[in-house]
């Protein structure tokens, strides 16, 4: 069954293993579908001539997804094609095609522990991430005289 890695605005990350067991049926390719990020059916094939005859494959950068498709979710599920068969995986969950992370709701605050050569700060998290996983804040400050700000 195909899994998420990363997601973003245009494109979402996914994965998949090899059968353990192909039967003495060596995989020849593997045909990726998805659905049409509103719950419908897993049947659309997507990428089609990018994996063609590639058997050793197993991750795709999917970029054949609807207009306007920001903040939708899509499943999908891995075709293995042999000379003999073709075998479907499970329905993947809904993945998010990540959205830009909600502003933060307040300015960070002074905190207590402020004093005359340390700045503490209180900085609340972002109220949504929208699937784009945060993974640092950049904090400026000015010099308190009109300076120009610089980065932490």
């Amino acid at each position: 069954m195909p899994a998420w890695i990363t997601s973003t605005e245009t494109n979402i990350k996914i994965e998949w293993e090899a059968p353990t067991d192909d039967g003495g049926c060596p995989v020849i390719e593997y045909q990726i579908y998805r659905d049409d990020g509103q719950g419908g059916s897993v049947n659309t094939l997507i990428h089609y001539e990018e994996l063609k005859g590639i058997y050793y494959a197993r991750s795709l950068t999917v970029t054949d997804l609807p207009v306007s498709s920001v903040g939708k979710r899509f499943r999908f599920k891995v075709r293995v094609v042999t000379n003999f068969a073709t075998v479907d995986s499970a329905v993947s969950e809904s993945m998010i095609l990540a959205d830009r992370p909600d502003k933060p709701s307040m300015a960070p605050t002074r905190n207590t522990l402020t004093s005359n050569t340390t700045l503490a700060a209180n900085i609340l998290a972002v109220p949504g991430d929208h699937g784009s996983a945060i993974f640092s804040y950049h904090i400026e400050v000015d010099d308190g005289l009109g300076g120009p700000f610089i980065e932490l």
